[in-house]
């Protein structure tokens, strides 16, 4: 199966609307990790929630875009790295969550967090299942890429 740039780039294509609501639903996430009402027995367990939460936006956005620059087998691997880090990073938050032991908002914030958790893997996983699909069809995708930057002497 040949691949073409279009189906590579229609791998990649993340309506606005998908966009919009992975933003919106992690800005509404880290702002209430911000302004609710949460509490943690173990001092500093808030702030390295919050970074956390933070570090999942960011992952989560990388998710999101398309390295076009890149050659085609790279851009793959670089996007399912990426969905392979921000399903890491959802685990490290989940954990995180388990931290909180109180506070009036405690169980709207657990809810609004598999919320986008729920979210973030109704999109990605079809994604993934499409990338990893490409990648090992593998033709049309030039292998001479990979060996290009390989060193294969003996030194």
């Amino acid at each position: 199966m040949a691949v073409s740039e279009a189906d590579l780039a229609g791998a990649f294509d993340f309506s606005a609307a998908e966009r919009e609501a992975i933003e919106s639903t992690w800005r509404t996430l880290m702002g209430d990790a911000v302004w609710l009402d949460l509490h943690a027995a173990r001092v500093g367990a808030l702030p390295r929630l919050r970074k956390r939460i933070l570090e999942l936006g960011e992952t989560a956005r990388s998710a999101l875009e398309s390295a076009h620059w890149l050659p085609p087998r790279e851009r793959l691997r670089s996007a399912l790295a990426t969905t392979l880090k921000l399903r890491d990073m959802l685990e490290t938050v989940e954990r995180g969550l388990e931290g909180l032991d109180g506070g009036a908002d405690r169980e709207g914030f657990v809810a609004r967090f598999a919320e986008l958790r729920s979210l973030l893997e109704s999109i990605l996983e079809p994604r993934e299942a499409r990338w990893a699909a490409i990648l090992e069809a593998g033709s049309g995708i030039d292998d001479n890429e990979d060996e290009a930057g390989e060193d294969t002497g003996s030194a």
